[in-house]
């Protein structure tokens, strides 16, 4: 029988009843109420381990750590930068620093921490993790190949490798890795829809098989935003908008914030004729994502339709800032110019 964590919790207990000495269950129960968000409890076990250790690395890591659930990453950094440099110590700084958005000190604190520990497959993948999120593909690449030279098993690893491949539009390179990841780990949702999304990049392949990925992806993660995106995409393409509305709204319930799935509504809201809620679904996506153009254009076409012509203009203006080049610039200056002898923008 698994061994729940509320066993966890009664065993360590159980090892601290009569005497509150056993640093190493006082940090196992701690850890266990973190798990459950239990943080006062967690805070006051750690103190109460911290005071019997009160120089000894575990505790003060084990501080750090509630510190960062509380949200006072200050007080947790403060604290780490006390400590000497361990490759525990500098994960959770590396950790700090990305989540501020100081992404050079990040880079630092795991380039460290891996060169403490260079034989560790994690820590070359989290430090490729850190490249990518700094947009240096060439370095995350070089990670994360070591990633899977020390760990062939390593299946994010292997995802990650196919998801630089496919950005660099080298999509053999990207199936191979994505089909190698599914072979290490079958229940990898992201996997299979990253699969699929290759397969419908690369042309060569049937649309079914990109579906099926999509729909395997589903089986594993039945509130998978970008399987259900695709779904629907594949249906809105083939014209069936009535049964690609149910997957984009499917998405937009699993995944509220998602600009994309409320576009993706919007888009097909249009199509079957329904300009209010198409309208509605695109200014939710322009709202949830300020940078994203497409939805203030097809937002202007659905106002300029239904006579609101001001704020159509507003939303072409907001389109052709964000978006000069894009793939309906021309077609929306034309219109903004057409609408701005009434409402000059």
């Amino acid at each position: 029988m698994a061994i729940t964590i509320d066993d966890q919790i009664q065993a360590y207990k159980e090892r601290l009843k009569g005497s509150m000495s056993d640093v190493e269950a006082l940090l196992g129960l701690a850890n266990a109420y973190l798990y459950l968000r239990r943080n006062e409890e967690a805070g006051a076990v750690i103190r109460k381990a911290r005071a019997l250790e009160p120089d000894a690395e575990r505790t003060a890591l084990a501080l750090a750590a509630w510190h960062i659930n509380m949200g006072q990453g200050a007080e947790a950094l403060a604290l780490l930068q006390s400590l000497p440099e361990s490759v525990a110590a500098l994960q959770l700084m590396a950790q700090l620093h990305s989540e501020s958005r100081r992404m050079g000190q990040a880079l630092a604190a795991m380039q460290k921490a891996a060169a403490l520990s260079p034989d560790s497959a994690e820590m070359h993948y989290e430090l490729g993790n850190l490249y990518d999120d700094n947009d240096d593909a060439e370095n995350a690449l070089a990670e994360y190949e070591k990633t899977v030279e020390l760990d062939p098993d390593h299946a994010p690893a292997w995802n990650a490798i196919g998801m630089l491949r496919a950005d660099d539009d080298d999509l053999d390179e990207a199936i191979a890795a994505f089909r190698k990841t599914l072979n290490i780990d079958p229940t990898y949702s992201n996997a299979h829809v990253n699969l699929g999304l290759a397969y419908l990049d690369h042309g060569d392949y049937p649309v079914a098989d990109a579906e099926d990925e999509f729909n395997r992806a589903i089986e594993f993660d039945a509130e998978n935003e970008d399987a259900l995106i695709g779904l629907g995409s594949i249906l809105y393409e083939d014209r069936k908008y009535g049964r690609a509305l149910k997957y984009f709204e499917q998405a937009a319930r699993s995944a509220p914030e998602s600009s994309e799935a409320h576009y993706q509504l919007g888009n097909t809201y249009w199509a079957l004729d329904n300009k209010r809620e198409a309208a509605s679904a695109w200014r939710r996506a322009g709202t949830l994502d300020p940078t994203y153009a497409d939805p203030h254009f097809w937002l202007a076409q659905a106002l300029d339709a239904r006579g609101d012509t001001l704020e159509a203009c507003v939303h072409l203006r907001i389109y052709l800032d964000l978006d000069a080049e894009g793939e309906w610039a021309d077609e929306a200056q034309q219109q903004l110019d057409k609408l701005s002898a009434e409402w000059p923008m």
